[in-house]
């Protein structure tokens, strides 16, 4: 599309020098360097986990850096990633953050049977008062307190604990407590205070129902069990500690590693979730879970194709979530509903593969109906789709975070670092946004807002299919943001791109660098808005972008403070009034007015003229 120009080409005239090929810099007013901190911008592009800011002599950290323990610079220089396996743990191991080996459940080796056991069950061994051929037969004759000690052997028996006992196994390797695809759990838990540890229960209806009380399950392998491995219910609490749930199958439709429901806890310490099929973590009705340490991977869809969640907050939930890996889930690595809360803090959400839509995507962090998902120091990449995604009323708030190299779809679209429509609400201070796909940060849809504190938004690439775009932010539909204080450097097309009454707030901003589209010579400007957005624009510095430093077309913005530098043209406008004011605040439908305190300085031209080539704007994937 090509519009007329209609704009007073005289504008600043009066303050402004003859050339602007290198000679000193042209201002509007006195106090201009002042307002908008130091002019002599840090040229060049800063390391990983850095960013050049207005006002900064150095470069500034951004994102998460201060690693913990089990955790390491990622490779790519931006975040932290966790110290694991190169490959998934099978059998009685189980990956621990921080040991890139697989760790044994227990110690198989350990002196047997431990000290100030009670009974002790062997399938060969003597039976007498306090031996045994069968753990039932020692539950039956055990009361609160005492040890049952399991040695080395296969069980074909579903145990019920009634009592505060202890069942300590050799080893998970060793003991195996096996179902043989029976239709009943592997162990009922109705104890106000069990222990059950170095032990497997595999091929079980459900690996364990937990109804009343509390259980703490210790170096304990949960495998191959129908439909639930670990269910907690009716208000009890169970703890997992150091163990694994792994390849929970579907019966009816579904196979989730964990579900919490009615009032139920659940505490997973140091443990690993594995191989579900439709959640690793599934939480509803009022309950709770607490993962600290884990590992939660690989969960695939049920049966109808579809969720795959790492982790799922249903129904008043809630989950707290800290020092935990998230990789190679499908369709989100959490994902909260509606009267939900997800608080998650040094934690990595990584390769969340994509649905089987029509889209296919895969996101990181996913807040729908009102629920809220808060996190900080997180790591989300190499997701087939945005690295958080928000949607109606929904709100995700985010600080210290890394989203590095989200893939997208299958088209290259839907890898932006963040998503927000439909009402949706994301809030992010201190986050860097690299290498996404179309997109860096994407807000569309009337009532959906979106804002950015200290964060940055870099590298941004083209999809596949059009080979177009790899925008800083696109901000469309009636969706608003507001960005302080940020940097957005070196992306394609647009550093921020707005259309259909769309608008902005944008303070102490660097935007720089803009290049041209891959595919297609054009374009490369650092705000291209066009058909009604709104902008304000207050200290910010537009500096070298191969286009346009602000090309405005049928829009409406003030201008104010700010440094437009090294730009092949500082600003243009079409379809609007572009005027000069001394005073200005909100932008006034149909006019473009610049305040005197804006310094225009190495444009080769400080106004455009002419025709101003638009592109087509594209229309969003996602819908509600």
């Amino acid at each position: 599309m090509r519009v007329a120009l209609l704009l007073c080409l005289c504008l600043f005239a009066c303050a402004a020098s003859s050339s602007e090929d290198g000679g000193g810099a042209s201002r509007g007013g006195t106090g201009s360097t002042e307002a908008n901190g130091d002019p002599k911008l840090l040229p060049g592009e800063c390391p990983a986990g850095k960013r050049a800011a207005l006002g900064m002599s150095e470069c500034a950290p951004v994102g998460f850096q201060e690693c913990g323990e089990g955790f390491a610079v990622d490779a790519s220089g931006w975040g932290c990633a966790p110290i694991l396996p190169a490959n998934a743990c099978t059998g009685a191991t189980r990956e621990a953050i921080g040991n890139a080996s697989c760790v044994p459940l227990g110690d198989c080796n350990a002196a047997f049977p431990p000290a100030g056991a009670d009974f002790v069950v062997s399938p060969t061994g003597p039976i007498d008062a306090t031996h045994f051929r069968r753990i039932s037969d020692a539950l039956a004759r055990a009361k609160s307190g005492d040890l049952i000690a399991v040695d080395a052997g296969t069980y074909r028996e579903s145990l019920t604990v009634v009592r505060s006992v202890t069942i300590a196994g050799r080893c998970a390797e060793k003991v195996k407590i096996d179902g043989a695809g029976s239709a009943q759990p592997g162990i009922v838990s109705g104890a106000p205070g069990a222990t059950v540890r170095g032990v497997s229960f595999v091929n079980w209806y459900w690996g364990t129902s937990v109804e009343v009380g509390t259980i703490t399950f210790e170096d304990t392998l949960f495998e191959r069990n129908k439909e639930i491995g670990v269910a907690v219910v009716d208000g009890a609490t169970v703890k997992l500690t150091r163990s694994v749930v792994r390849d929970t199958l579907p019966l009816q439709v579904a196979g989730l590693g964990i579900a919490v429901t009615k009032g139920a806890r659940a505490f997973v310490q140091d443990s690993v979730i594995a191989k579900s099929r439709g959640a690793g973590i599934y939480v509803a009705e009022s309950s709770s879970v607490t993962v600290d340490g884990s590992v939660i991977r690989d969960t695939d869809a049920d049966k109808r194709n579809q969720f795959g969640f790492g982790l799922s907050l249903n129904g008043g939930s809630s989950g707290e979530v800290k020092r935990s890996a998230f990789l190679e889930n499908r369709k989100a690595g959490a994902r909260t509903t509606a009267g939900t809360k997800l608080t998650i803090e040094e934690s990595v959400v990584r390769g969340t593969k994509p649905d089987t839509s029509t889209n296919g995507v895969g996101t990181g962090l996913n807040a729908i109906d009102g629920s809220m998902i808060v996190a900080k120091k997180i790591a989300i990449s190499a997701n087939n789709g945005p690295a958080i995604t928000s949607l109606r009323d929904a709100t995700i708030r985010v600080e210290q975070g890394s989203f590095v190299g989200q893939k997208g779809d299958k088209d290259g679209d839907l890898g932006s670092g963040a998503y927000v429509f439909a009402k949706g609400k994301i809030e992010l201070v201190d986050v860097a946004i690299i290498d996404s796909g179309a997109s860096g940060v994407s807000v569309f849809d009337e009532g959906t807002t979106f804002s950015m504190t200290s964060s940055l938004i870099t590298a941004s690439r083209p999809s596949y299919d059009r080979k177009v775009m790899g925008l800083g932010m696109a901000i469309s539909r009636g969706g608003h943001a507001t960005v302080k204080d940020s940097t957005i450097a070196f992306n394609h097309h647009s550093g921020i791109y707005l259309w259909e009454e769309a608008s902005l707030d944008i303070t102490g901003t660097l935007v720089r660098g803009t290049k041209k589209e891959v595919y297609e010579d054009r374009l490369g400007h650092g705000i291209l808005a066009q058909d009604g957005p709104r902008i304000s624009i207050d200290g910010c510095a537009f500096d070298g972008n191969v286009g346009i430093g602000l090309a405005l077309s049928a829009a409406s913005a003030v201008v104010k403070k700010s440094f437009i530098r090294g730009n092949s043209v500082g600003i243009h406008v079409d379809k609007a009034t572009l005027r000069e004011a001394e005073n200005a605040s909100e932008p006034t439908l149909g006019e473009v007015v610049v305040t005197p305190d804006t310094v225009f300085e190495g444009n080769a031209t400080r106004v455009g003229s002419g025709e101003l080539p638009l592109p087509e704007p594209p229309t969003p994937k996602l819908e509600d």
